[in-house]
């Protein structure tokens, strides 16, 4: 409460684009979503309860000068600051919406959330239910995108009832026997536990031939793409940083239910991986055995680990190093204007080292974020390196990066 750390910030410049029909796109979409007008308050101090107040929702409007227009360095430091800002607790949404005009007509659309109500995939089914929205207001049309069939509060109170108590025992009891009853700090000390205030961002993208080729291996392995990934970035920590088992934090969408395919909230939750350091074993044989992990625990994903997991005695959290592989939404849409993403930097990253991968038909777009103050510039480079090693011997191709990789 009262800090910016975790705040989940969505930033898109919009080209060609009516200013007035994107505001009423963005007032639809807060219109058909509870969640996007959901206000928070503290029971005890503590527990967090969620109230949907009734639309119109309030979006802020603003104008920029036209030194913003050509100097993209400038914008990104201008949203990312607006990124930081607190947002309330208690009384106003914890969803913050602004639009602001630049003088070439350009529109710069920011979404601000608490972390505990959007995920990643809920930002990009807004862009999708956005598109969609504007494309048939712009034929002249009135929108027609489908209400969900769930709303989150929905969801979160029938969740609340299926989680009873036998199933809280049951979910104690295989991460007590999965861990070995170990807590972390049986594990390697690693520095900044709670996040750090240092971090760096190096983006890379692999074309859709690299793509083609870890889908290849995953079936060749019996593995899925997830996996190949994860035993490439296990062996480049392994080599680069740390020769032990490592709890490796991954993060999962939760969105196989059909009823929530549409609905806007945060449905992920992180599942460990233990991960050995067996950098001898052949590259198929480290693929299953991590894809069988990952097979293992994925059924105790329904719900935070912190519910369910016991806690260090040093309040230190359950994992330092994270990993997170998305798929882009198979529907896609043809926009009548140009989106351009960008990426902010709220200055706060909770891990020693996270590794995020995207998969879309263009390729595979990956940033690899790290501690700075604990984890060198030269180091996270050699990581990098060492991921595409990994890849490479694993599908037996080469997997070159075809952007400069890019520090932030």
């Amino acid at each position: 409460p009262g800090a910016p750390f975790y705040n989940h910030a969505v930033c898109a410049r919009l080209r060609g684009i009516d200013a007035a029909l994107v505001r009423k796109c963005i007032a639809a979409v807060f219109e058909r979503h509870e969640i996007l007008r959901t206000r928070l308050g503290l029971v005890s101090g503590e527990g967090l309860v969620q109230e949907a107040l009734p639309p119109p929702a309030a979006i802020e409007a603003g104008a920029l000068d036209s030194g913003y227009e050509h100097n993209t360095r400038d914008l990104v430091q201008y949203f990312s600051d607006q990124a930081k800002r607190v947002l309330p607790l208690e009384g106003a949404p914890a969803v913050r919406a602004a639009l602001f005009e630049l003088p070439c007509a350009d529109v710069v659309f920011l979404l601000v959330s608490h972390p505990c109500l959007l995920d990643n995939a809920s930002s990009r089914l807004l862009g999708r239910e956005f598109g969609l929205s504007y494309g048939q207001l712009l034929s002249g049309g009135q929108i027609r995108v489908p209400m969900p069939c769930l709303q989150y509060g929905e969801f979160a109170y029938w969740q609340r009832k299926w989680f009873d108590d036998t199933r809280r025992r049951r979910y104690a009891a295989f991460w007590s026997h999965y861990l070995r009853g170990a807590l972390l700090s049986e594990f390697p000390d690693w520095p900044h536990p709670g996040g750090t205030f240092a971090p760096r961002r190096i983006v890379f993208h692999f074309g859709a031939s690299v793509k083609r080729a870890v889908a290849a291996a995953a079936a060749e392995f019996r593995a899925g793409p997830a996996s190949i990934f994860l035993t490439a970035y296990c062996a480049a920590i392994h080599r680069e940083i740390v020769d032990a088992v490592v709890p490796v934090g991954v993060l999962v969408a939760n969105r196989g239910r059909p009823e929530i395919q549409h609905t806007l909230g945060n449905f992920a939750n992180s599942v460990i991986v233990l991960v050995g350091p067996d950098l001898h074993a052949p590259w198929p044989q480290r693929a299953r055995e991590i894809h069988g992990e990952l097979m293992k625990v994925l059924p105790y994903s329904d719900l935070p680990l912190d519910v369910s997991i016991e806690k260090s005695a040093t309040g230190r959290p359950a994992y330092s190093i994270q990993f997170n592989y998305e798929e882009e939404l198979e529907e896609q849409f043809s926009a009548p204007f140009t989106v351009e993403p960008l990426d902010l930097d709220t200055g706060f990253s909770k891990f020693l080292l996270s590794l995020h991968v995207i998969a879309s038909r263009d390729g595979l777009q990956c940033a690899l974020v790290h501690d700075s103050s604990a984890i060198s510039e030269q180091t996270a480079r050699s990581i990098v390196g060492e991921l595409v090693d990994a890849l490479e011997h694993i599908t037996g191709r080469d997997c070159v990066i075809e952007e400069n990789s890019v520090a932030r």
